[in-house]
């Protein structure tokens, strides 16, 4: 392919060695085109094909406008067909759309021919179109005037401070755009200086406006791009804060010169094997020198270069030639003038079949402007890096999205992002580039979508406060401003939710103590010291006052301005002394204290602070407080009093903390040092054997809160026994839970021991009334036996002796028959009265005891008819029954058997019972009859109702019961009289 190119002639009219030049064509990073005459491709590189999307030997020798792309800009073929014309060069800048790419194009006319030069410079065009937005939102102005002194351009602070758009004010003068007269000489001097001076100018001045009188200062710099007139480039910053502040200096920014010249290129080439050099002229014009005037040479560079870059390009030609490989290389050179340059060069290593090096073909271009302006462009890149990374708010570079170009913003895309924003968002850079606003957080199309888009729509900045919640951002304020960058925003938003929830909580304690102060009743002073010569205290100003809604004997007057007039004789109140070791010591003091002004009467609680020369005072009254705490202490004394004379404590149980608490009698009551700790089964430990159960049941009901408690417990103290009567009630909490418990435990030993000393009394009296009773009742049984055996009884006997004498009389009918049954009546009358008068007095209770006599009741009370059987259980432990208890229950033994006798209707069967055991005797009388036709214990006859005078005053009891199936039983329970204690 190469010995191809090196074979084929010429194009007419082009004069280039045909020996070298095609691999230099190849190698250029730009893009090269010749065109003839007639508007032909004459001369094509590789990179001019894919600018123009074909290939070099589809375009060579074709027309030009035949082989446009689709999409093609009209203003670059405008600009080609120009430079066909002209006999000048034709220069510009121009979007490739179909390839999105920006070149920067230039042109050298020939007879006959043109040369086209496109350098792709898509990097360098949206550099300067960010730096131009950077512009736009720097405070500083940045302004070009052209030779007549009227503005060419200006950045948007212009606007800002002029009120008038930029596009109104390009064209004029300062002194057209309202510039004050006075400084209108001065600015219009030092521009013109800048212009002919061709250094920069400084430029001081100020302005009043209505923040008022702000200081400036402008920089005037000349400009002479290639091609175009003289222009001045000023920058002016507001430094008001450092003329008044003289500590303070104002960030700079610098905006980057953009100096755009035709960029000069030469070539070479040198054969590896001899070091022979073959140079293009624009080499030679490279280093200054005249065009072939001498043999190129590696030496000769070499002795123009900077020492230390010789062997930096020798290493990367070596590297090259070792592997056929292609190379670049900078190096610094001076030119025959002496300036200092720096070239650039891209090369090709050609090789032949064996892979041995044969030539060096390489182009050389001169990158100083280019390499100094990419140092200063990474100086400024780096100083704003550093300022967008060490800013605490947030900032992104967004771009809208549309659905269609006219069409409404659908979205914003990520474009950059500095390092707050990576924290805030908790996302990477390279993880928020190129992703949708929307997509990566959802929840803005409800808050800040709308006013981005307004931003877009209208151009106008925005700034706002919103709460903002979605995402990984919960509840969370932040403080946003949106300004048009372009097609896009510059986005910069601070989270400011620290300072929301500081300002709530300030408002907040601002209306806690707006309320405290308004509404509570707390004197607020503070007071300033007065001082003597010898600078000690003597009295205190009243400085600032708030009394609160204090009224009655509390309140006090206006106020007076010293303190000692205030409160007149404070100095011999024990507050005067607090207030010295305040304001000696520095330590807050506080104390209770009675006041008994005239103008301030009560308790209060005092604390006094020390501030500055002098001291704050808040006192709070506490009258009612200490009236109360007066009067519990008066109910404690009487309480303490009363528990000691009636033998009784009180307690409290706190359900949900288990604390367990005493007053003193309780103390007293269980022997225990006052203050011993104690809990709820206390009462279980103390109690006596037989009262353990009740104990328990005590304590379970304590501590569950049993809504009241009531219960009789024994307990042993040292030795003795006490019996207490426990009761007590649960409090409940306001949602009705038992809270705690409040008990009172009384000694009731000596009330038992005095009730059991009036029962035995009472029974002793009862008993001796029932033996009253019971011996009159046995007198006159034995003198009415007597009576009936000595009286009646002797009657009949001898009436039957004298009715006997009559028997050898013969009488008439009906008389002997008349005298047999009056002698049969007597028999009978004289039976019934021994038997009544042996009823009367049973001699068999005195002869044999109750046992027999019992037994004797039941075999004179069986008949055929009825059957009565007597059974009879003695306690062996039970002392043998008292004389007057033994008749009393025979008598009653003898009316039960007498009643089942006469009324048990239809009953064969009957039983009566006589049982002893501890404590008791029990009494039973049954049988099978019918059972009672009315109810016997509503309506008894006299056999029951003597049975139960009986036994209420023998203190026991009656339990009667009757039906038709099972017949009637009586059970008489007695108890016994306690033996005697052992002495």
């Amino acid at each position: 392919m190469l010995n191809d190119r090196a074979a084929a002639a010429p194009p007419p009219g082009f004069s280039y060695s045909p020996t070298w030049a095609g691999p230099v064509l190849d190698s250029m990073p730009w893009a090269v085109l010749g065109l003839d005459g007639a508007g032909r491709l004459q001369l094509v590189n590789p990179e001019a094909a894919q600018l123009l999307a074909s290939t070099v030997a589809e375009l060579r020798g074709r027309p030009l406008e035949q082989v446009l792309p689709a999409g093609f800009p009209a203003e670059l073929g405008e600009a080609l067909g120009e430079a066909q014309r002209a006999p000048h060069p034709v220069r510009g800048t121009f979007w490739l759309p179909y390839c999105q790419r920006w070149i920067e194009m230039s042109t050298a006319p020939g007879a006959g021919q043109v040369l086209v030069f496109w350098q792709d410079v898509t990097q360098a065009v949206t550099q300067r179109r960010q730096y131009q937005a950077v512009a736009d939102h720097l405070p500083d102005l940045i302004l070009r005037w052209d030779a007549d002194l009227r503005l060419l351009w200006a950045n948007a602070a212009l606007e800002q401070r002029l009120g008038r758009p930029v596009a109104e004010l390009l064209g004029q003068t300062w002194a057209e755009m309202g510039l004050p007269a006075g400084l209108q000489g001065p600015y219009a001097e030092h521009l013109r200086q800048a212009l002919h001076a061709g250094r920069p100018v400084d430029y001081y001045y100020h302005l009043p406006t209505p923040r008022g009188e702000r200081h400036y200062h402008s920089r005037m710099a000349l400009e002479q791009p290639e091609g175009e007139g003289l222009r001045v480039l000023e920058i002016a910053r507001d430094i008001t804060s450092v003329v008044e502040a003289q500590a303070r200096q104002a960030a700079s920014e610098t905006l980057l010169r953009e100096a755009e010249q035709a960029a000069g290129a030469g070539s070479y080439h040198v054969e590896v094997a001899t070091g022979r050099m073959q140079a293009s002229d624009g080499l030679y014009r490279l280093f200054g020198e005249k065009p072939q005037s001498f043999t190129f040479t590696l030496d000769f560079i070499n002795t123009r270069s900077v020492p230390e870059d010789v062997d930096v390009v020798q290493q990367a030609l070596n590297r090259a030639v070792a592997g056929c490989a292609p190379y670049h290389y900078r190096r610094r050179i001076y030119r025959a003038d002496g300036q200092l340059r720096t070239l650039e060069a891209h090369g090709q290593v050609v090789c032949d079949e064996a892979g041995t090096a044969v030539k060096l073909l390489g182009l050389v271009q001169d990158v100083t402007e280019r390499e100094a302006a990419e140092t200063r462009l990474r100086r400024a890149t780096r100083t704003i890096q550093r300022m967008l990374d060490g800013s605490p708010a947030a900032i992104c570079l967004l771009e809208a999205q549309r659905a269609a170009p006219a069409g409404p913003i659908t979205d914003f895309i990520l474009r950059g992002a500095n390092h707050a924003a990576e924290v805030l968002n908790q996302k990477t850079e390279a993880e928020l580039l190129s992703h949708g606003l929307l997509e990566l957080f959802p929840g803005v199309r409800h808050t800040f979508f709308d006013d981005y888009v307004r931003v877009m729509e209208t151009g106008h900045p925005w700034r706002g406060v919103r709460r903002y919640s979605g995402e990984h951002y919960q509840d969370r304020w932040f403080d946003v401003s949106a300004v048009k960058n372009g097609g896009g925003l510059i986005l910069t938003f601070l989270d400011i939710t620290a300072q929301k929830q500081a300002e709530e909580r300030l408002e907040q304690a601002n209306a806690w103590l707006t309320a405290l102060l308004k509404g509570g009743q707390t004197l607020i002073w503070y007071f300033q010291a007065v001082r003597d010569e010898a600078g000690r205290p003597v009295d205190y100003l009243v400085d600032t006052m708030q009394t609160g809604p204090l009224t009655g004997p509390g309140a006090l007057d206006e106020p007076a301005p010293r303190l000692t007039q205030a409160l007149p004789g404070i100095e011999e109140h024990p507050a005067w002394e607090h207030i010295r070791q305040v304001m000696e010591t520095g330590e807050p003091q506080r104390h209770e204290v009675q006041f008994d002004f005239p103008n301030l009467r009560g308790w209060f609680d005092v604390a006094y602070t020390r501030l500055g020369d002098g001291f704050f005072i808040q006192a709070f009254e506490i009258t009612s407080r200490k009236e109360v705490e007066q009067e519990l202490s008066k109910n404690l004394t009487l309480l303490q009093q009363s528990e000691a004379v009636a033998q009784l404590g009180s307690w409290e149980y706190e359900l949900t903390t288990g604390v367990f608490r005493w007053s003193a009698g309780m103390y007293g009551l269980f022997g225990l040092p006052q203050g011993t700790a104690v809990k709820p089964h206390i009462y279980r430990e103390m109690a006596v054997a037989e009262d353990v159960a009740v104990a328990e049941r005590l304590v379970g009901q304590m501590l569950r809160g049993a809504p009241k408690l009531e219960e009789t417990l024994r307990i042993r103290v040292g030795g003795q026994q006490k019996t207490l009567r426990i009761k007590a009630r649960t409090m409940l909490d306001a949602q009705g839970e038992p809270l705690r418990v409040l008990g009172v435990d009384l000694d009731i030993s000596e009330v038992q021991r005095l009730e059991a000393d009036n029962l035995r009394m009472r029974l002793e009296q009862q008993q001796r009334l029932f033996d009253a009773v019971l011996d009159a009742q046995e007198a006159e049984r034995r003198r009415m036996a007597e009576t009936l055996h000595n009286g009646v009884g002797q009657v009949l006997y001898a009436t039957k002796l004298r009715l006997d004498q009559l028997s050898g009389l013969a009488l008439p009918p009906p008389g002997p028959k008349a005298r047999q049954e009056a002698e049969y009546l007597l028999v009978e009358a004289i039976k019934q009265t021994r038997a009544l008068s042996h009823e009367l007095v049973p001699s068999v209770l005195r002869e044999f005891g109750l046992e027999v006599a019992l037994q004797d009741i039941c075999r004179q009370l069986s008949s055929p008819q009825l059957r009565m059987q007597c059974h009879i259980v003695l306690d062996e432990e039970v002392p043998p029954l008292a004389t007057s208890l033994q008749l009393a229950l025979y008598r009653m033994a003898q009316e039960l058997g007498q009643n089942i006798v006469k009324h048990a209707q239809g009953a064969t069967e009957a039983s009566l019972e006589l049982e002893t055991m501890p404590g008791f005797v029990v009494l039973r009388a049954e049988d099978n009859g019918a059972g009672f036709v009315t109810d016997p214990v509503a309506k008894p006859g006299l056999g029951l109702r003597g049975i139960h005078d009986r036994v209420r005053l023998l203190g026991g009891s009656v339990d009667v019961g009757s039906s038709a199936k099972f017949g009637t039983y009586v059970r008489i329970r007695v108890p016994l009289p306690a033996p005697p204690a052992a002495d």
